[in-house]
């Protein structure tokens, strides 16, 4: 139970799909890997990024569905930081800056 209140507090602070409308939030990534979205969201919050997670596919983890995929979304002056510790190209970060 208690790793369902866990899962349940991290998906209510960083998976709010309103909040990424917000100016300051930007795309990072969609992988259509739950797995993978799993493990890059462990990374973000190990390093102390905020984040925000959009599922997509087979319906929400929480309501017992089985997602397909995740787009993850970070503050707009995090996005640097994040595409670091991700391993990512940043020659990707000039396309995600102009998304919202």
């Amino acid at each position: 139970m208690g790793r369902v209140r866990a899962l349940l507090r991290r998906l209510s602070a960083g998976s709010v799909n309103a909040q990424r409308a917000d100016a300051g939030w930007v795309l990072l990534e969609s992988v259509h890997s739950a797995a993978l979205g799993s493990v890059h969201q462990q990374v973000l919050q190990r390093e102390g990024i905020p984040f925000l997670v959009r599922e997509f596919g087979g319906g929400s983890a929480v309501l017992g569905g089985v997602p397909v995929g995740v787009s993850l979304f970070v503050p707009r002056e995090r996005l640097a930081d994040a595409l670091a510790v991700l391993g990512l190209d940043p020659a990707l970060d000039a396309e995600n800056a102009n998304r919202e």
